[in-house]
């Protein structure tokens, strides 16, 4: 009979706290090598007990440690890539064909194939690698192309402006270096890619609105005190 698997607290508390941040319990156990009920039960022992769960002696061991570093690094890496993803409005797809995948992801991926292995890409933007390899291998349209073109173009313009301009000033540019599109495209492309006009913050006065203002109620005590001692003097009249 074979020997029960044994996992010390710290390999079975870093687990759990995986599987959390994830937010993916299967997924979670399918790459520790767990059974999706052990990890369950784990997660489960660890709300209920907290510091409590797990209760025992050990060290965790090397090749379970390597194992957990590893897990921890992909998702990172997964968390990176996502935050990358919707930074650029990344569009979010229905249900679609393993072979069809958006245009939008497929470029991403291929833009970012240099940081990251396409497998963890292809993973993080949940499409599969025969659909991207489609994508790579199926010539893009001309409007593709063109659309692919100005694309570079607005990124390059909004780049020197230092992320100053919008839409509108973006478009004069390009008019000017003679590139023929519609300002509504190009608005278009740079809401799908994410690219805005940053916002500079309106100056405002610290000082507050008491200091600018007249006390009125000082000068009025003053005056008043002013005429009131006139009041009191005697006039002197002309014998």
């Amino acid at each position: 009979m074979a020997k029960r698997k044994e996992y010390s607290k710290e390999f079975k508390e870093e687990a759990v706290r995986l599987a959390q941040e994830s937010g993916n319990v299967s997924e979670t156990a399918r790459n520790l090598g767990l059974h999706l009920s052990i990890l369950r039960r784990w997660k489960i022992e660890v709300e209920q007990e907290g510091e409590k769960a797990f209760p025992g002696k050990g060290h965790i061991k090397d090749e379970e440690l390597r194992q957990l570093q590893r897990e921890n690094q992909r998702l990172k890496e997964t968390v990176e890539i996502l935050k990358k993803a919707v930074g650029g409005s990344r569009a979010v797809s229905s249900a679609a064909a393993p072979s069809e995948i958006p245009a939008t992801d497929a470029r991403f991926i291929r833009e970012h194939r240099g940081e990251y292995c396409l497998e963890r890409l292809c993973q993080a933007m949940d499409v599969s690698l025969s659909g991207y390899y489609a994508w790579v291998s199926r010539p893009e349209s001309k409007r593709q192309q063109a659309n692919e073109q100005i694309l570079r173009e607005i990124k390059d313009i909004h780049r020197q402006s230092r992320q100053s301009y919008g839409s509108p000033r973006v478009y004069h540019d390009l008019k000017e270096k003679d590139i023929k599109c519609s300002e509504n495209k190009v608005s278009l492309l740079m809401q799908m890619n994410g690219i805005a006009a940053k916002r500079k913050r309106r100056f405002m006065v610290t000082t507050g609105r008491r200091a600018q203002i007249p006390n009125i109620v000082c000068q009025w005590q003053k005056i008043n005190s002013t005429r009131s001692s006139q009041r009191g003097c005697p006039s002197q009249q002309t014998k």
